[in-house]
């Protein structure tokens, strides 16, 4: 079960079973009890499950509420895309788009606020789960 825990958290839990078996010992050094023994890893063995579930489910929460869960690869895709339109045309700068007769169209300030806007509503309504 310690090898389920990173390594910090194994060498706190190894530390303490020892210095609770120098306690233990200390004071009866006569007779080892290997009941109190079994307990104490039992009940380690309890701890240590309860925080590798802990993790589990904190991990399977954070899996479950991140951006686009339960879309298809498509539509993660498709969001992506979104969001690195708004993240551009956030950054600023000189838009523009093509036109039919093979030109540019240069895209003012408002154009451009007005297509961020757009896309964050579409992304808020089809990314965000």
């Amino acid at each position: 079960m310690l090898a389920a825990l990173d390594a910090p958290t194994r060498e706190r839990f190894e530390a303490l079973e020892s210095e609770n078996y120098q306690r233990w010992r200390n004071r009866n050094p006569q007779a080892p009890d290997v009941a109190a023994t079994q307990r104490q890893h039992q009940e380690t063995e309890a701890v240590l499950r309860r925080i590798q579930e802990s993790r589990s489910i904190a991990r399977e929460t954070k899996r479950r509420n991140a951006p686009g869960a339960g879309l298809s690869e498509r539509e993660k895709r498709d969001c992506e895309t979104v969001a690195s339109e708004i993240k551009e045309l956030s950054a600023g700068g000189a838009f523009y788009e093509n036109t039919a007769d093979g030109g540019k169209r240069y895209l003012s300030d408002e154009e451009v606020a007005n297509r961020v806007k757009s896309q964050k509503k579409s992304y808020k309504r089809h990314c965000k789960s």
